[in-house]
């Protein structure tokens, strides 16, 4: 496996006290919500067994079983995690992500003697891991709020104005011509061509092709067709005026558990909305250029001073972080992130991890973290136990466009 993140070992320079990591569980068969606009019969959809739409295929199993060989590897050439006791494992609770996060974890153990547990540590005094994970499931003003503006904002009328002619051409082609009745429907959209598309690149070939909707459109229509969903996640995560419920109670979790001596190396499985969720609060995805992939994942580096070059650069003068805010102790919190960390096109076979895809988002001191901490327990107050908290166990999507009035809508799969 490639260590593109070339740091100083424990014993010179600077020292790195601990890591944290939150990845995206493994690929998958796409979901309802995603298949929606097409008909059962329409290809795009049919090519789908039931017993694949929204779950982890023996790809998406491999990639995070990798992924955590490849963290084990990671932390030991840095000295951290090697007692069992130092290592902190949490998950979310649906289906695909508790699934992923056992994957990671075996891997993790492969090669180790003194193996931690697989089981996830669950929440304190009954609360929901989706308060941390999946907050969107529990925070209806967050939907509320998206349905106004889809329905109401002249922002979304004029983006899909904009590219009448591309989101036409691209949903006829496509076989789903049907969300074409109202253009902000064909822009919401274009995420799910996006994930439909995802889900067939990764699909293993083992178990057959699947590459209907891919083959449907130009390489070019495909940039585009990214391009506008990367503006429609900004607008429900970036520019959301969400952004401290949405990340709030898992990016206080991380950042508290990265200054916690108690323990070396944490591990946070979820998806990709809680990757966004998390780097949209601590500012460091002013724009979204591309997709979350699969397996996915950000790292937050903890070190007792300015740490070596990561192999991509830094995001600041490296030189200049002590200075940056007054009252720091010298510690370094370094984030960085691989949106893509896995070549389909090794698809089932070797996945090897890219860790040459990583790049520095954003270095923090000390009084910069506890800035950030302050702003994300704004919103704790709005998050209910489990004993108060009565949404389905494993709601596959809160987000699904209602047909009359094309706003999104909670619905609830089997």
């Amino acid at each position: 496996m490639e260590f593109a993140n070339q740091t100083s070992g424990p014993s010179s320079g600077p020292k790195l006290l601990s890591i944290s990591i939150l990845h995206r569980h493994g690929s998958r068969g796409p979901g309802e919500s995603e298949l929606g606009p097409w008909k059962a019969d329409a290809p795009v959809r049919s090519q789908w067994g039931d017993n694949e739409r929204e779950n982890l295929s023996s790809t998406g199993h491999k990639q995070c079983l990798n992924l955590g060989e490849w963290f084990h590897k990671y932390t030991c050439q840095r000295g951290l995690g090697e007692a069992k006791e130092k290592v902190f494992f949490r998950s979310s609770k649906s289906g695909r992500a508790k699934e992923s996060a056992q994957d990671f974890i075996h891997g993790f153990n492969l090669e180790r003697t003194n193996r931690i547990d697989e089981t996830p540590v669950p929440y304190e005094n009954k609360e929901n891991a989706d308060n941390y994970f999946r907050p969107w499931k529990v925070l209806p003003g967050f939907s509320d709020t998206l349905k106004s503006r889809m329905a109401n904002d002249q922002l979304w009328a004029d983006k899909a104005t904009e590219n009448k002619e591309l989101l036409e051409t691209v949903f006829t082609k496509a076989g789903a011509a049907g969300v074409l009745t109202k253009l902000t429907k064909a822009l919401w959209s274009t995420t799910y061509l996006h994930c439909i598309k995802e889900c067939e690149t990764f699909w293993p070939v083992s178990e057959g092709s699947r590459l209907v909707l891919t083959n449907l459109l130009s390489r070019e229509e495909w940039d585009a067709v990214t391009n506008l969903a990367c503006w429609v996640w900004e607008e429900r995560f970036v520019r959301s005026g969400f952004t401290v419920s949405m990340g709030g109670k898992l990016v206080h979790e991380i950042l508290s558990r990265s200054m916690d001596p108690l323990y070396e190396v944490n591990i946070f499985s979820g998806h990709d909305y809680t990757i966004l969720a998390v780097l949209s609060l601590m500012g460091l995805i002013p724009r979204i250029d591309g997709p979350a992939n699969f397996s996915c994942y950000v790292l937050f580096e903890l070190w007792d001073s300015v740490p070596p070059e990561h192999v991509s650069g830094p995001s600041r003068k490296l030189a200049d972080l002590s200075t940056v805010v007054p009252g720091g102790d010298g510690r370094i919190l370094r984030v960085i992130f691989n949106s893509f960390p896995f070549d389909h096109s090794d698809n089932d076979e070797k996945l090897t991890v890219q860790d040459r895809n990583e790049k520095v988002l954003g270095e923090f001191t000390i009084p910069e973290m506890e800035r950030i901490m302050n702003k994300a327990r704004e919103d704790f107050h709005l998050f209910q136990t489990l004993e108060d908290h009565h949404a389905v166990e494993d709601e596959k999507d809160v987000h699904v466009l209602d047909d009359a009035t094309n706003t999104p809508k909670r619905t609830v799969n089997a």
